[in-house]
């Protein structure tokens, strides 16, 4: 993965921040990198850790009134970060949902 730019810094800052906060999960990208798996990547962490990403994900969306009805699906979410690294997959998603204004100097005491 290339280095990330200000935006998708910024953006997983935030969430990682929003999870912290909503569920005392503390994520860390060098030990949250795959879900349990049986193909070998490493490191891997638990299924209900993952369940917690994802659901926050969908509440991140939430905040930020985005409308991603029918566009995700759970189960397959969770499915994918067990050969997709979590952030990978975060900047994938929350990227292509969360616009780059919503960061801006004028907004960020909204944040």
């Amino acid at each position: 993965m290339k280095a990330l730019n200000s935006f998708q810094k910024n953006l997983l800052s935030t969430f990682k921040s929003f999870v912290e906060e909503e569920t005392n999960l503390k994520l860390d990208f060098r030990t949250h990198v795959f879900l349990d798996n049986q193909y070998g990547a490493y490191p891997q962490y638990s299924y209900s850790d993952a369940e917690t990403v994802i659901d926050c994900m969908f509440e991140f969306f939430d905040k930020y009134n985005v409308d991603y009805a029918g566009r995700y699906n759970r189960s397959m979410s969770i499915e994918t970060l067990r050969t997709q690294k979590l952030n990978e997959f975060l900047i994938s998603h929350l990227e292509d949902e969360i616009e780059p204004v919503i960061f801006s100097p004028v907004n960020k005491e909204e944040i």
